[in-house]
Parts: C-alpha cells; structure tokens; sequence
C-alpha cells in the first residue's frame, strides 16, 4: 500500500472552504436558480481541487459525482434523479472510448511497446 497518493491536508481545505463559501456566503445573482449556483460551487471547488492536486484527479472526479448525487443539486427532493444525473455521463460511448484509448496508452507506455 505504499504506492497510494495520500490526500494533501491543505489544498483539500481550501477547496472545500472555496466551495462552501460559493454555496453559503456569495449570494446567487438574480437571473442564476439555487440549483444552478449550487452546482456552480460544486464545480469550481472540483476545479480548484484538481489544480491544487489534493487528490489524484480520478478521486476528485468520484468525489464530486458523489457530491452532485447527495446534495441534490440537480432534482431537489428526487435522490433518485439526482443520481441517474451525476452517472448519465458515463452512459456515453465516446467517454468510454476516450477513457480506454488513454489507459491503452499508459499501458503501452509502460510496458515498452510504444517505443519505436
């Protein structure tokens, strides 16, 4: 277990003290719906995460998929449409197209077959 990335303490904090201060503090502009200021928050924190790399960005991502699915931002009062919202994406072929050609790639990488 000593190749796990451990979590960076303070890039952390100030990705959940960045979103939460979007969230609760900045007041949501009149033409913007809570929900659409609430997923803004989520996202900028998700964003200000991966720059400031408290995690690795695959666990960043499930975090905020997590995020979107348990606050209901998407369909308050609906869980369940709120989590066939956060996964809807990966119903996408040209995700999942996109996500194998990059570990296709790290493999042959890795294993030397992409040197010419």
């Amino acid at each position: 277990m000593d190749r796990l990335t451990p979590i960076r303490c303070w890039p952390a904090i100030i990705s959940i003290v960045i979103t939460l201060t979007i969230w609760f503090v900045i007041p949501c502009p009149a033409n913007v719906t809570p929900q659409a200021w609430q997923l803004l928050a989520l996202f900028i924190g998700t964003i200000a995460a991966i720059i400031a790399k408290a995690m690795p960005i695959g666990a960043i991502a499930i975090v905020a998929i997590m995020l979107v699915a348990m606050t209901g931002v998407t369909h308050p009062g609906k869980p369940s449409a709120a989590l066939n919202d956060a996964l809807s994406g990966f119903s996408n072929q040209l995700i999942w197209l996109i996500g194998l050609s990059i570990m296709l790639s790290q493999s042959l990488l890795k294993t030397g077959l992409a040197r010419v």
